[in-house]
């Protein structure tokens, strides 16, 4: 028998009473596995897989999928599922990494920056807002998880060095542009409205960040403009790359 550590992100009914699980595990990335009779009141899988649960998942292999035959609760996050903006972004959370990761792929560090962002979201008394700025900051670690970067110092229109001019975000170019670059024939749909906004120095600084961690996330010091300006940002990104609405799906 073997074991994994990974956190529920999806259940689908199959069959009757059995049921197909989608985890991102840390020894083999996403994977799916199935519980057979875990429908049935009596099943004593039941109550440990539930979505979002942090679990070490014992199974057995099969010809098709793995099967789940044991389990032990590292943490079921029931503070988070007692609060229905909480569960929001855990829903969209575990959406995206369903849509972005490929099963099978085992990486280090999209395990620990999932399971911190799980954990930073679900922690007790968290106030909403810092809980939304942390999940863009976990999109765009995933975006830097998948060898994304936007282009910040240079415009992605005409190449020159992003200074102290009027900036704007580019969907259509996936980066900063200075508004005089934009063709004013065909707008820009998803610029920023006020078109003498500068994205300010601290939106460029944390977008860089390779590893962003809970302090800065959560960081009191940086200002509502330039998390607004990084969530915008971040948005921007995911469309051009993904075609995933973050702000709808939000």
């Amino acid at each position: 028998m073997k074991s994994v550590e990974g956190i529920i992100l999806k259940k689908t009914p199959r069959r009757e009473a059995d049921l197909v699980f989608e985890i991102y595990t840390k020894e083999m990335g996403l994977a799916h596995f199935q519980a057979k009779g875990v429908r049935k009141h009596s099943a004593k899988l039941k109550s440990g897989l539930d979505v979002f649960n942090h679990i070490e998942l014992f199974y057995a292999q099969s010809k098709y999928m793995p099967i789940a035959t044991d389990f032990k609760i590292r943490d079921d996050f029931s503070y988070m599922k007692k609060n229905l903006k909480l569960l929001k972004l855990a829903n969209f959370s575990s959406y995206i990494i369903g849509k972005i990761f490929e099963p099978g792929l085992a990486d280090e560090k999209a395990w620990n920056r999932i399971s911190e962002h799980f954990h930073t979201i679900g922690k007790e008394d968290l106030e909403i807002s810092r809980a939304i700025n942390s999940t863009y900051a976990f999109c765009y670690q995933i975006l830097h998880l998948n060898g994304i970067q936007p282009e910040l110092d240079k415009c992605v229109r005409c190449g020159k060095p992003v200074l102290e001019e009027n900036l704007v975000i580019s969907l259509t170019g996936g980066g900063i542009a200075h508004y005089k670059c934009l063709n004013m024939h065909r707008i820009d749909p998803y610029r920023i409205a006020n078109a003498t906004l500068s994205v300010s120095g601290g939106v460029l600084n944390l977008a860089g960040e390779a590893d962003l961690k809970p302090g800065i996330v959560l960081s009191q010091s940086v200002d509502e403009e330039t998390w607004a300006d990084f969530r915008k940002l971040t948005e921007i990104l995911f469309q051009y790359h993904f075609g995933i609405d973050v702000a709808t799906l939000l």
